[in-house]
């Protein structure tokens, strides 16, 4: 088996956005970790090496409970550059937002779902007040942690070392969009496509003002922050908190903020 740092691989897992990832075991604690090689880096050039590392302190100073923590990273001759974060999966694999909603048939409750989407903006508001940008963001760059708490992963990585083109103002409405695109999907079911169909009628007893706060998010020029997303997103009202709550008991899912 392939060592790397203090770590030894043992399982491939599914590709994450930078790169392959393993399932590895921590020699230190003998607890699980995922291990990312990061893609696009020559480990025998000193100044991308550098530039790695630089990148990799920057974003792991940011710490925040909705962002996948960065434990330890290096360069390895042969492997690469790596990450080390937290192992949020199961026997099956990473648990990604992707793959939670699949468990739950491809919808959630639209309690369950504004959890969700207020975990993902509390994550980049943070990140954009501490001068980091994410960018586009899918479910499947989402963990689901074992305390039920969404993680984006590798928050702002890709961004630092590979800016995309175009302003910071405009990366920050596009992330804000990309979570409003994830978020319509787990109320929904349904891909955003034009032109938008109302959330309302494809949710029966849905209010109104998620259609307002969607076609906002998913409209032009969209929300500006991440903040005022989320503080439009926590007027939205919800009409059904007793029967999603009982459901919510009997079948697990998205905690609040609070939980781990």
């Amino acid at each position: 088996m392939r060592t790397v740092g203090r770590y030894t691989l043992t399982r491939e897992l599914t590709a994450g956005e930078l790169g392959a990832r393993w399932l590895a075991l921590c020699a230190d604690t003998q607890t699980s970790h995922q291990i990312h090689r990061i893609d696009g880096i020559d480990p025998g050039k000193s100044d991308d090496a550098q530039r790695f590392g630089e990148a990799v302190a920057r974003v792991a100073g940011f710490g925040h409970r909705h962002v996948l923590e960065i434990e330890a990273h290096g360069v390895d001759p042969q492997f690469g550059p790596w990450v080390a974060t937290p192992f949020t999966g199961d026997q099956d694999g990473v648990l990604t937002l992707e793959r939670l909603l699949r468990l739950k048939s491809g919808i959630m409750d639209p309690p369950e779902a504004r959890r969700a989407m207020e975990h993902l903006l509390e994550a980049a508001a943070a990140g954009h007040a501490a001068g980091l940008v994410h960018g586009d963001l899918d479910l499947a760059g989402v963990s689901v942690s074992r305390g039920g708490s969404l993680q984006i992963d590798l928050y702002g990585l890709r961004q630092v070392l590979r800016p995309a083109a175009g302003s910071r103002e405009l990366l920050v409405r596009v992330e804000a969009r990309a979570m409003a695109r994830i978020g319509y999907q787990l109320v929904t079911g349904l891909r955003v496509d034009e032109p938008l169909i109302p959330a309302t009628r494809v949710v029966e007893g849905l209010h109104g003002s998620w259609d307002d706060w969607f076609g906002t998010a998913l409209g032009e020029p969209g929300f500006t922050t991440a903040a005022h997303a989320l503080h439009a997103l926590r007027e939205c009202r919800l009409n059904f908190e007793l029967e999603s709550a009982r459901r919510r008991i009997a079948r697990g899912g998205i905690r609040t903020s609070g939980g781990g």
